[in-house]
């Protein structure tokens, strides 16, 4: 049985139309940032870089997110990520991230911002792909911070069609900030 069309695949060899925050002036994006685990530190003082992340990325997001916006990242641990892992997926294993959207945005605006929802990172995890993928640990995180992102505006990849999509959009937005592209040796070894 073939999924459902879940709207369009955007090409990651493709620019992308921005969504219309302008990166260099005063946005409607306010990104908390919660460090929960000290170890996060051997990454340097990334806080602004993961700002000036979340803010590139909003500028290429295929979506209009035209009202002001808040979304929360939380440097976590492996300990913490598998406690809500349990919680709320049912699964008692870490993971490296998670992703907790706020379903409805016009009911959950706040006086000044609309919670879009949380991004939670587990670091050993990260850390841990980072070295089996020989990849720079900023690079996957960046990768998993768009993903995260993704998942707060609906995309998923329960089935092949919507995977397909979510991969390309990340592809393409990575791509556009300067990150390698995450699926390319994935996508070579399929070929």
């Amino acid at each position: 049985m073939d999924d459902p069309d879940p709207g369009p695949v955007f090409d990651p060899r493709q620019g992308i139309e921005p969504c219309g925050l302008d990166p260099s002036e005063e946005s409607d994006l306010t990104v908390d940032i919660l460090m929960t685990h000290p170890d996060w530190r051997r990454l340097g003082a990334i806080e602004d870089e993961i700002r000036r992340l979340v803010h590139a990325v909003f500028t290429l997001l295929p979506y209009d997110v035209s009202k002001p916006l808040e979304i929360g990242i939380v440097l976590s641990s492996d300990a913490e990520v598998r406690r809500l892992n349990k919680i709320y997926r049912r699964k008692d294993t870490p993971t490296n991230v998670l992703s907790f959207p706020i379903a409805d945005l016009d009911r959950n605006c706040l006086e000044q911002n609309c919670l879009l929802g949380e991004v939670i990172l587990a670091l050993e995890t990260i850390l841990q792909e980072a070295d089996e993928a020989g990849i720079p640990p900023r690079d996957h995180l960046s990768h998993l911070i768009v993903h995260g992102i993704l998942h707060l505006f609906g995309l998923d990849h329960q089935t092949e069609t919507e995977a397909a999509r979510m991969e390309a959009t990340e592809s393409n937005i990575l791509l556009n900030l300067g990150v390698p592209d995450p699926y390319a040796a994935e996508r070579m070894n399929a070929n």
